[in-house]
């Protein structure tokens, strides 16, 4: 697969989670994205943010990349070994443990926590967009751990992946009995 036909299928990704988090963040009020099932659960907002700061940091890593030269036209990519396990661990049919650097920020979530997700995906697709064309095999490091070296275009489907599973979680938790209406 070329880096692009890649790209188009994570930017496919991120505009369908970019929709399914405005129509959270349209519909979730503050006492809902307050709310937990019990205490071993996040509510929505807690998901929201977690979102949030795992994703800001590979923002950062990943946009000086975004900048530099052309690819040559038709580059192949294809994910490394390290990245398709964090993306199968960090997917919808996962549980993996959260590394303590991506917990979500202790104490209520603000109440436009939602749309500060919509925002950061607004963000991300930008960064798909400018990615068009560019060498996603540059390695960047994991902020969860200096040791863990991932590629950019690795990056980009890791985060769709983490998406997919916690906006997921976040429409389950609506769902869930007991969860308060508006």
């Amino acid at each position: 697969m070329t880096a692009n036909e890649f790209l188009h299928h994570c930017l496919g990704d991120f505009k369908s989670l970019r929709d399914r988090a405005m129509g959270l963040a349209e519909s979730l009020g503050p006492e809902q994205l307050q709310w937990r099932p019990d205490p071993k659960r996040w509510s929505a907002g807690q998901i929201c943010d977690h979102l949030i700061v795992s994703g800001q940091p590979y923002e950062a890593k990943i946009a000086p990349y975004i900048t530099g030269p052309l690819a040559k036209p038709g580059t192949e990519f294809a994910m490394s070994f390290m990245g398709k396990l964090i993306a199968r661990a960090a997917g919808p049919n996962s549980n993996a443990p959260v590394p303590p650097v991506f917990m979500p920020r202790p104490g209520p979530t603000p109440p436009d926590i939602a749309h500060q997700l919509v925002a950061h995906l607004d963000r991300i697709i930008a960064l798909t967009e400018a990615a068009m064309g560019k060498d996603l095999g540059a390695k960047v490091s994991s902020p969860a751990s200096r040791l863990v070296k991932l590629s950019v275009g690795d990056v980009f489907r890791v985060t769709a992946e983490h998406n997919l599973r916690h906006i997921g979680q976040i429409e389950d938790l609506v769902m869930t009995p007991g969860f308060p209406a508006k």
